[in-house]
């Protein structure tokens, strides 16, 4: 098990997380931090038993209930998870990006961030994405282009939001930035959810995959420019389908 350490050097940094809060309720955000810098600093070892409960409250002395209630907030951060039973205890667990991803949006609709913002935003992630999947395509990245592809010319018109989302996740993964595709994730998931789609659903799902088609035959063909400036003109279209 790698050395997780007791969290105690990380403690007083991590107070701030419990300000305004109750004791109990305080104790349990600041154990969780420290829980989760340990964590971080050892490399985050997915699927490593940090301990077993009677180990943990031995380690860092607090109660039952405030031990349950760091798991609690560790779980929904998907940081670790508790496993009952012989051979349990708090586990390392793996984030999923789609989640994170739509935390991110919810957090961009709490804060009522306007269209505009998002799609600005959007732009300027997107079109470095693709300049970075042209120069670092391979054989992989080209065979997940053309399922994708094939998929749109499969489906139906109305389905023409969720493959446009797939299709601009897929750039974004093949930049191999893990930074630009979470955002890029939870920006696209915003705008798809906000686009209303036209009357004439069908000539446009046919436009949609036309671009998307070009986009890719520059990228897999290395042409990181003309990659770039069919996307733009892409997202502009795009653009027009938001409210």
């Amino acid at each position: 098990m790698p050395d997780l350490g007791s969290g105690a050097s990380t403690v007083d940094g991590a107070r701030r997380a419990g300000s305004g809060q109750d004791p109990r309720t305080k104790r349990a955000s600041v154990l969780a931090l420290a829980i989760e810098r340990d964590i971080v600093r050892a490399g985050w070892p997915v699927g490593a038993v940090i301990g077993s409960e009677a180990e943990l409250l031995a380690c860092h002395r607090v109660s039952k209930a405030v031990l349950r209630e760091a798991v609690r907030i560790l779980e929904s951060r998907m940081v670790a998870r508790m496993q009952r039973g012989r051979g349990g205890g708090l586990i390392v667990a793996e984030p999923d990006v789609a989640t994170v991803a739509d935390a991110t949006a919810l957090f961009l609709e709490f804060k009522r961030v306007g269209v505009d913002s998002i799609f600005d935003a959007r732009t300027i992630l997107e079109l470095h994405c693709t300049e970075l999947a042209a120069q670092k395509i391979d054989e992989t990245g080209i065979t997940t282009l053309r399922a994708i592809l094939d998929e749109e010319t499969a489906a139906e018109p109305t389905a023409m939001p969720v493959h446009s989302h797939n299709f601009h996740i897929a750039v974004a993964e093949l930049s191999g930035n893990e930074v630009l595709c979470l955002f890029v994730t939870g920006l696209t998931r915003l705008t798809r959810e906000r686009a209303v789609l036209p009357a004439s659903v069908s000539r446009e799902a046919a436009e949609v995959h036309h671009a998307h088609a070009a986009i890719a035959d520059a990228i897999t063909r290395g042409d990181a420019a003309l990659a770039r400036h069919r996307m733009q003109v892409h997202l502009r279209a795009v653009a027009t389908y938001l409210p």
